[in-house]
C-alpha cells in the first residue's frame, strides 16, 4: 500500500493460540474519546468536505494499482454480480410490500425495472479504473477525534471491502450523510473538491464529467442496497429502526429522483 494513506484503520488482530480446542486471541484498539456523528442527524459540509479530503487521498493511493489484483483476498466489486441480481428479485415483494405508501412516486417503477439490470449496474461500477473501496461507509464508521496536533479521523468495519469505482464509496456517504436539502445544497461542490484532490494526488484521465456520470449511475446501486437492507430489516424491534427505515427512503430516493438516475438504465 502506498506510503500516505490518511485513512486510519483501527489495529484489530486476530490470533489463534491453540487451534485444536479453539483458543484465540483478538486485540482491538480503544478509539475513545473519538465517536461518530448520528447519521439521523447528517453532517455538516465541514464534515463532510474533511472526510472526502481524506477519502480522495486514499483512492488516490490506490488508483488503478497493480497490488489490486495481487490481492487475491479483495473481491471485484461485481464479483457476484448475477447473484446479487437474483437476490435483489427475491427481496423485491418483501420490500415492496413492507414499504407500501412510503415510496415517493417513480422509485417503485424504477425498483422493479432494476430487477433485470443489478448485474449490469453491479458491473459498470466494477469496472476500471478500480481503487480499493471500503463499501459500507457512512457516518456510523467513521469516527472523529483530535489528536494533540490536528482533527483525525478512523474508518472501521472493512468486511465489505472491494475494487471497483471509487465514487460507489463518495455517493453513499453524501446520500446518506445529509439530509435532502443540504445535500442539493453541497454535493456539487463536495463532488468537485474530491476529484480535484484526486487530481492533485495524481490521478489522470478520469474527468470530472466521468466522474459526475459515474455519481449519477452509482444512484441505482443506492436503490439495490435500500431494497436489500430494508426487505431484511425488522421495523417492530424498536422506534430507532422506523427512524433509520424512513431516513433511509427520504434521502436515496430523493437523490435518485434528482439526479433522473432511472435515465441512464438501459432497457
Amino acid at each position: 500500500m502506498a506510503q500516505d494513506v490518511p485513512l486510519r484503520v483501527p489495529r484489530l488482530y486476530y490470533g489463534s493460540l491453540r487451534p485444536e480446542t479453539g483458543e484465540c486471541l483478538l486485540l482491538l484498539e480503544d478509539l475513545a474519546p473519538a465517536q461518530t456523528l448520528n447519521i439521523l442527524d447528517g453532517c455538516t459540509a465541514e464534515d463532510a468536505a474533511f472526510v472526502l479530503g481524506h477519502l480522495a487521498a486514499f483512492h488516490a493511493a490506490l488508483w488503478e494499482h497493480p497490488r489490486l489484483r495481487l490481492m487475491d483476498w479483495l473481491p471485484a466489486f461485481d464479483e457476484q454480480a448475477e447473484n446479487d441480481q437474483r437476490q435483489y428479485a427475491h427481496s423485491w415483494d418483501v420490500f415492496i410490500e413492507k414499504v407500501r405508501g412510503l415510496l415517493p412516486d417513480g422509485i417503485a417503477p424504477l425498483g422493479a425495472r432494476l430487477k433485470h439490470h443489478v448485474a449490469a449496474v453491479k458491473q459498470y461500477l466494477g469496472r476500471e479504473p478500480q481503487t480499493l473501496l471500503h463499501g459500507d461507509f457512512h457516518l456510523h464508521n467513521i469516527l472523529f477525534g483530535h489528536s494533540s496536533e490536528e482533527r483525525a479521523l478512523a474508518v472501521i468495519d472493512w468486511q465489505a471491502c472491494s475494487r471497483g469505482r471509487a465514487v460507489r464509496d463518495v455517493a453513499h456517504f453524501l446520500v446518506t450523510g445529509f439530509v435532502p436539502e443540504s445535500r442539493r445544497a453541497h454535493e456539487l461542490a463536495l463532488l468537485r473538491q474530491y476529484h480535484t484532490a484526486l487530481t492533485e494526488r495524481g490521478v489522470e484521465s478520469y474527468s470530472f464529467d466521468q466522474c459526475l456520470h459515474d455519481y449519477r449511475f452509482t444512484m441505482l446501486e443506492e436503490v439495490v442496497f435500500l431494497v436489500m437492507v430494508l426487505a431484511h430489516m425488522d421495523f417492530t424491534a424498536n422506534e430507532t429502526v422506523i427512524k433509520i427505515r424512513d431516513m433511509a427512503i427520504e434521502r436515496i430516493c430523493g437523490a435518485v429522483i434528482d439526479h433522473n438516475a432511472g435515465d441512464l438504465l438501459q432497457g
